[in-house]
């Protein structure tokens, strides 16, 4: 087959013939390699250009969908339910037996005994200096104190509460576990005596 176009048309290439071998009576070798074709390249030495597809008038659109949107809005307001009931479940169980200890806690450090007193469960008031030295004993040489909101483990009107105290003089900090009850709508400390 001959291609009778001029060698300097684009497009154009001579045909890729396999050598011919002696032994097998003038026969190709192997098939002949396709040859390929490129599209012109553009006067001035650019890069060749692609038509864009065209689409026939009044040929249907493919619509994209929108069930991505609709599960993106979905895991977002699942997410935004989640942090709201868990805020609702910190500020109504875990928020109040926190700060009954930490308000007593921070009384104890200040040595406010009157205001500590306030804040002891009814069964610690018989004797309150014993409930109060008992907490006052876990601060001596302390350097801070963190009552830990995480820390909280309550169960009914009664809590425990972690608390860290950090001392000075390179002593390693202690966790503590001070008990809550919790009376007429306050949480009050209950030290074990």
């Amino acid at each position: 087959m001959s291609d009778n176009r001029p060698e300097d048309q684009p497009g154009w290439a001579a045909p890729d013939l396999a050598p011919r071998g002696p032994d097998t009576g003038g026969t190709p070798t192997s098939p002949p390699a396709p040859t390929a074709w490129f599209p012109p390249a553009t006067p001035g030495g650019g890069a060749p250009t692609v038509p864009t597809p065209y689409t026939a008038p009044g040929a249907p659109t493919r619509k994209r969908g929108k069930g991505w949107l609709i599960a993106l809005v979905a895991a977002l307001g699942t997410i935004v339910v989640m942090v709201i009931a868990g805020t609702v479940v910190f500020v109504t169980r875990t928020l109040p037996p926190f700060n009954g200890a930490n308000d007593f806690i921070d009384a104890v450090e200040r040595g406010d005994d009157n205001a500590a007193t306030n804040h002891l469960c009814s069964a610690d008031r018989a004797d309150p200096q014993r409930a109060i030295q008992i907490v006052s004993d876990t601060l001596t040489d302390h350097q801070s104190v963190n009552v830990n909101p995480i820390g909280v483990d309550r169960s009914g009107s009664t809590a425990k509460v972690d608390f860290t105290v950090t001392y000075h003089g390179g002593k390693s900090s202690q966790s503590f576990v001070l008990p809550m009850v919790e009376e007429h709508g306050s949480w009050k400390a209950c030290p074990p005596t």
